[in-house]
């Protein structure tokens, strides 16, 4: 469980920082800060929505009596796929063309960046620990 936390913590510092890096012009994102968030937030999103399922999947028994968690964790695992597919076409159409779909591609972030801030509450809550405090 402590490895849980420590790495949980770990990402969810993460995604507050992303943003943060000064990006190479010569590097692989241009110098474009756009895919270096959304490339960000999908991997990040991706390991706190998989890490919440499968908690939430080795100890069903144990958390009947909070329904809330196990109706989120379904509600993951029946939207995650599509969620995740969405941003990562919308990036790669970004990625192609910059001058339009910056918008939709960030209205996809935002969906995933919640959904991944709703999983990462319930588990901080479950493990207690507290997040980060942002930067």
């Amino acid at each position: 469980m402590k490895t849980l936390k420590l790495g949980l913590v770990g990402v969810i510092g993460l995604i507050t920082l992303i943003g943060c890096a000064a990006l190479d012009p010569a590097g692989p994102y241009e110098g474009d800060q756009v895919l270096y968030q959304a490339d960000g937030a999908i991997t990040s999103s991706y390991e706190i929505l998989h890490a919440f399922a499968k908690w939430e999947h080795d100890r069903r028994p144990a958390l009947a009596g909070a329904p809330e968690i196990t109706a989120y964790a379904d509600h993951v695992r029946a939207h995650s796929r599509e969620w995740i597919a969405s941003a990562l076409a919308l990036r790669d159409a970004y990625a192609l063309d910059p001058s339009g779909g910056a918008q939709d591609l960030q209205r996809a972030l935002a969906i995933l960046r919640e959904a991944a801030r709703q999983a990462a509450q319930y588990l901080l809550a479950a493990t207690g620990t507290e997040p980060p405090a942002s930067p």
